[in-house]
């Protein structure tokens, strides 16, 4: 259980880091960060890539070509740069 608790949390610090990134280009993520406040990321994330209609902020980062820092793209992303970056980790203790 440690593994999906640590990168849910990799995965919320992920998220807080596209929203600085992305503040700096003019984006206003106040709604997605007031959500990240209410909910934990892995909660946010589900939400809105399961939505049915796209949110205000997907919209906006299409605006500013760069959906590539949505959280459709990002989640995954960011959950799987953790997997290995563990899996490097781990492996390098066992042959150290």
């Amino acid at each position: 259980m440690a593994d999906v608790d640590e990168l849910r949390q990799q995965f919320a610090r992920d998220m807080i880091t596209g929203v600085r990134e992305l503040a700096k280009l003019g984006y206003d993520a106040s709604i997605f960060t007031r959500m990240l406040a209410d909910h934990e990321a892995d909660e946010v994330a589900r939400r809105l890539v399961l939505d049915r209609i796209p949110s205000y902020g997907l919209w906006r980062l299409k605006e500013l070509d760069k959906l590539d820092m949505s959280v459709e793209m990002m989640g995954p992303v960011a959950l799987v740069r953790t997997a290995v970056r563990r899996r490097h980790t781990r492996e390098g203790r066992t042959q150290a």
